[in-house]
C-alpha cells in the first residue's frame, strides 16, 4: 500500500492548482479556445493536461495553504494573469485582422475592358455597377467616349440607356483627352494585352 501524507497531497495539489488556474484563465480569454462554440468542459479538460505536462518543470511554486487567504489570492492572481494573457493573445490576433482588413480596403477591382457587343451583358453590368455604387465603393473607369456615345449604334442599345443613365446619375464624367484613341493605336507608351 502506498502511503501519501498530508503534506505531499498538498505539495502536489499546490504544483498542479496554480498553472491549471493560470492556463484555464488563459483558454477561456485567448482567441480561439475562448469562443463561445467551444465547450466549457474542453477548455477546462485542455488546461488539465497540460498542467500534468508541464507541472513537473516548473520552479518552486509558492508554498501557502490552499485553503488559505493566501491561497485564495494566489487562485486570484493565477486566474488574472491567464486572462491577461489570453486578451493579449486577442488583440494581436485583432490586430492582423485590421490589417489584413486596411489592406483589404486599398486593393482595387480592376477590369481591362468591359465588350458588349450584342448588348445581352448590359444588365449584368447595371446590376454590378448598382452593387457596387450601393456598398459605397469607389469606381474610377476610364472610355475614350462621352456616356452618351457609348454604344452608339450598337445592337438593341435600348437595353444599353438605362445602364448609361445609372452611369450619368453616380459617376462624374472628366474629359482628359485631345481625342487620341491610345487603345486601337500603335503608339510608344501604349500597350495591349
Amino acid at each position: 500500500m502506498v502511503d501519501v501524507s498530508f503534506d505531499q497531497l498538498h505539495a502536489w495539489l499546490t504544483a498542479f492548482l496554480w498553472p491549471f488556474m493560470r492556463l484555464t484563465g488563459f483558454f477561456m480569454a485567448a482567441p480561439l479556445l475562448g469562443h463561445s462554440a467551444v465547450p466549457n468542459r474542453v477548455k477546462i479538460g485542455l488546461a488539465a493536461l497540460l498542467c500534468i505536462v508541464v507541472a513537473p518543470a516548473l520552479p518552486p511554486l509558492p508554498a501557502a495553504p490552499v485553503w488559505s487567504w493566501a491561497g485564495l489570492g494566489i487562485v486570484v492572481e493565477q486566474t488574472l494573469i491567464g486572462v491577461a494573457m489570453g486578451l493579449a493573445l486577442r488583440v494581436m490576433f485583432t490586430v492582423v485582422q485590421a490589417a489584413g482588413e486596411f489592406i483589404g480596403l486599398q486593393m482595387g477591382l480592376a477590369f481591362a475592358t468591359f465588350v458588349s457587343p450584342d448588348g445581352a451583358n448590359t444588365m449584368i453590368l447595371s446590376r454590378l455597377f448598382t452593387a457596387l455604387f450601393e456598398r459605397g465603393v469607389v469606381v474610377v473607369t476610364t472610355s475614350n467616349r462621352a456616356p452618351d456615345d457609348l454604344y452608339r449604334g450598337g445592337l438593341h442599345r435600348d437595353r444599353f440607356l438605362p445602364f448609361i443613365d445609372l452611369l450619368k446619375d453616380r459617376l462624374a464624367s472628366v474629359d482628359l483627352g485631345d481625342g487620341t484613341d491610345y487603345a486601337a493605336s500603335n503608339t510608344p507608351g501604349a500597350f495591349t494585352l
